[in-house]
C-alpha cells in the first residue's frame, strides 16, 4: 500500500533540506577557516623562532614536530612567505632543513615530485628550495629534466638556482629549446641572477645553435657585457633570423653606442635596426651625432626616433639649441624642416627668452617658422604663463606682424591665449552665438504605468490563474505549479 504524497508537502520538504545543507556548509567552511587561520598562525610564530634561533624544550619541540607532520604544506607556505622577506643565512637554512628532516618531510617532498597531479609536483618543488644537499639537487635536476608542465619547470628552476650552484645552469638552459616565451622569460630572470657566475661556461652556451639559448644570451649582455659576449651579440646582430639579429642589435646600441657603425646602421634595410641606431645617437652628444641625424631628417620611416634623439641630445648639451634653430631655418627638404619644428616646439620657452638678447633675431625668425608649422599651443601656454613684461612686448609684436599676414590664424590665438594677452595683441571677441536651450527629457509615462503593470500585476495573475485551474489538489497542489510556471 502506497501512502499518497503531497507535493506541496514534498516542496516544502525539499527546501527545508536544501536550507539545512547550506547552514551546515557555511558553518563548516567557517570552522575550516578558522582551523586554517589557526594553523598558519601558529606556522608563522614556529618559523619565526626556528630562524630566531630560539630554544625550545624537548616537549615542546615533539609537539612542533608533530604540527609540521600535519600541516605541512601550511608550515612550509609561511616558511616561503618569511624567506621571501629576508635573506635567510646558512645557519638559518640549516635549523629549518634538521626540522623538516626530523619530521619526514623531504620524503614525502620526493614523493610529491613524482604525483601525477601536477599542483603537487609545482609544491614539491618549491619546497625543496630550501634543501641545497647534493643529493635534493640531484632529484631536482632529475625532475627539470622529464617535466613536461611549463609552470612546474619555472618552480624546479628556480629551486635548483635558489642552491646558487653553476653546475645546474647548463640543466636549466637546455630546457629552452622549444619552450614558450613565457617560460623563456622566467629562465632569463632566473639565470641573470648568476651573474659572474657564468663566465665558465660561457665558451660553451655561446657555440648553441638554439635561438632560444642565443636570445638568453642576448638578454644576459644587456645586464652584464663582457668581452666574450661582446663579441658574440655583435655576431648575432647579423644573424639570418630577424628576431635574433634585432635583438642582439638593441644590446648593441645600448652597451656599444659609441663603437656602432652609425652612417651604415641608418641606412639598413630593416626600419627596426634603423630607428634603433637613431635613437642611439641620442646617447652620444657630440655634433657628429648631430650632423648624422641631420643627414637622415627626412627618411620618414625613422624621423620620429629622429626627433628624439635630437631632443635628447639638446637637453644633455643645451648649446646644441642654437646649432638646430640654425638647422631649421636653413633646411630646405620640407619633411626635415617640419621634424625639426616638431624638436624645437619642446624648447618654446627656451627661445622666447631669447627674444631680449643677442639672439633676439635668430628666435623671431624660428617662431614665424613655428606659427607656420602650426605650432600655436606651445606658444600660447607660454605666453599664459609669462611674467617678463619685455618678452611678452616683444612677443605681441611679431605675433602681430604674423597675424597681418596670415589672418586664419587669429581664431586658435583667440580660443586659447589670456583674454588680456588676446586685447592687447589686437583679436576682437567673437559675438557670443545664441545657446541652444537644453532638451528637456519627457518620459511616456502612459508606456511605463502599462510595462509596470504587466510585469507587477498581470504576469503573476496569469501564472496564478493557470496553476490553479491545472492543479488536481486544489490550492495546496496550485501553490508549487504557480512557482515554476512564475520562475
Amino acid at each position: 500500500m502506497t501512502i499518497p504524497v503531497d507535493p506541496a508537502f514534498a516542496f516544502l520538504a525539499l527546501v527545508v533540506c536544501a536550507d539545512a545543507a547550506a547552514v551546515a556548509a557555511f558553518f563548516a567552511g567557517r570552522a575550516r577557516r578558522r582551523s586554517t587561520e589557526r594553523a598558519r598562525l601558529r606556522a608563522r610564530r614556529l618559523a619565526s623562532a626556528i630562524l630566531a634561533g630560539a630554544a625550545v624544550s624537548s616537549g615542546r619541540s615533539r609537539r612542533d614536530e608533530a604540527f609540521v607532520r600535519r600541516k605541512k604544506w601550511i608550515f612550509l607556505e609561511e616558511t616561503a612567505n618569511i624567506a621571501d622577506a629576508v635573506v635567510l643565512s646558512d645557519g638559518q637554512r640549516r635549523s629549518l632543513a634538521g626540522l623538516l628532516v626530523r619530521c619526514r618531510v623531504p620524503g614525502r617532498l620526493v614523493r610529491g615530485l613524482r604525483s601525477a597531479n601536477r599542483h603537487i609536483r609545482a609544491r614539491a618543488a618549491a619546497a625543496l628550495a630550501f634543501f641545497r644537499t647534493r643529493p635534493v639537487l640531484a632529484l631536482l635536476v632529475k625532475a627539470l629534466e622529464v617535466e613536461r608542465s611549463y609552470p612546474v619547470k619555472i618552480l624546479l628552476a628556480a629551486a635548483l638556482a635558489e642552491s646558487g650552484d653553476p653546475a645546474v645552469v647548463p640543466t636549466i638552459i637546455d630546457t629552452l629549446k622549444g619552450s614558450p616565451e613565457r617560460y623563456q622569460r622566467a629562465v632569463r630572470g632566473i639565470v641573470a641572477e648568476y651573474g659572474d657566475g657564468l663566465d665558465e661556461i660561457l665558451p660553451v652556451l655561446t657555440s648553441r645553435p638554439e635561438k632560444e639559448i642565443q636570445m638568453l644570451l642576448i638578454h644576459q649582455a644587456g645586464r652584464n657585457c663582457c668581452p666574450l659576449i661582446e663579441q658574440y651579440v655583435e655576431r648575432l646582430s647579423r644573424s639570418a633570423d630577424l628576431d635574433v639579429a634585432r635583438a642582439a642589435f638593441r644590446v648593441l646600441a645600448t652597451v656599444r653606442a659609441g663603437a656602432l657603425d652609425h652612417p651604415r646602421y641608418l641606412s639598413h634595410d630593416d626600419f627596426l635596426v634603423r630607428n634603433l641606431a637613431a635613437e642611439s645617437l641620442g646617447r652620444l652628444p657630440r655634433t657628429e651625432s648631430l650632423a648624422l641625424l641631420f643627414e637622415h631628417m627626412d627618411d620618414p620611416v625613422i624621423r620620429k626616433s629622429a626627433a628624439l634623439a635630437v631632443t635628447a641630445l639638446i637637453r644633455a648639451r643645451p648649446h646644441f639649441l642654437k646649432i638646430v634653430m640654425h638647422r631649421c631655418l636653413n633646411e630646405r627638404r620640407p619633411n626635415a624642416r617640419r621634424v625639426l619644428a616638431d624638436v624645437l616646439a619642446n624648447f618654446t620657452d627656451y627661445i622666447m627668452g631669447k627674444l631680449h638678447g643677442d639672439d633676439e633675431e635668430l628666435a623671431g625668425k624660428v617662431l614665424r617658422a613655428l606659427v607656420r608649422h602650426g605650432k600655436t599651443n606651445e606658444i600660447i601656454n607660454f605666453l599664459n604663463r609669462n611674467t617678463d613684461v619685455e618678452i611678452e612686448t616683444k612677443a605681441l609684436a611679431l605675433l602681430r606682424a604674423i597675424l597681418e599676414k596670415s589672418g586664419s590664424l587669429a581664431g586658435d590665438f583667440l580660443c586659447y591665449l589670456d583674454g588680456r594677452i588676446a586685447g592687447e595683441l589686437g583679436i576682437d571677441a567673437a559675438p557670443p552665438s545664441g545657446e541652444r536651450p537644453a532638451r528637456r527629457e519627457r518620459p511616456n509615462r502612459p508606456l511605463l504605468a502599462f510595462f509596470l503593470f504587466v510585469g507587477a500585476l498581470l504576469a503573476p495573475a496569469v501564472c496564478l490563474v493557470a496553476a490553479f485551474f491545472d492543479s488536481r489538489t486544489g490550492p495546496a497542489g496550485a501553490l508549487p505549479l504557480f512557482l515554476r510556471s512564475f520562475n
